[in-house]
């Protein structure tokens, strides 16, 4: 039985490849010019990218909603304290 294709691309794109690799320059280069090798390069890249985003979309409400809550706590501070 043959591999399924995400078992051979996550072979074939593993980060692993490189000058600890134990591949030769001419391999790395020849893997390099492999379509899928750029497909899974740019694969990885968009994963990592997303994730980045993610990241900051998420810091991003956090801050507008700490925010949101130093207002109310502002707000009620003042009216607790004008009473």
């Amino acid at each position: 039985m043959g591999q399924g294709p995400q078992k051979g691309m996550a072979l074939r794109c593993s980060k692993n490849r490189g000058v600890g690799s134990g591949l030769t320059h001419s391999e790395r280069a020849k893997e390099k010019s492999d379509p899928m090798f750029k497909l899974c390069s740019e694969i990885e890249q968009m994963i990592d990218l997303e994730r980045v985003m993610e990241e900051r979309i998420l810091n991003s409400r956090l801050e507008f909603a700490l925010k949101e809550i130093l207002e109310i706590t502002k707000k009620e501070f003042h009216d607790v304290k004008t009473c």
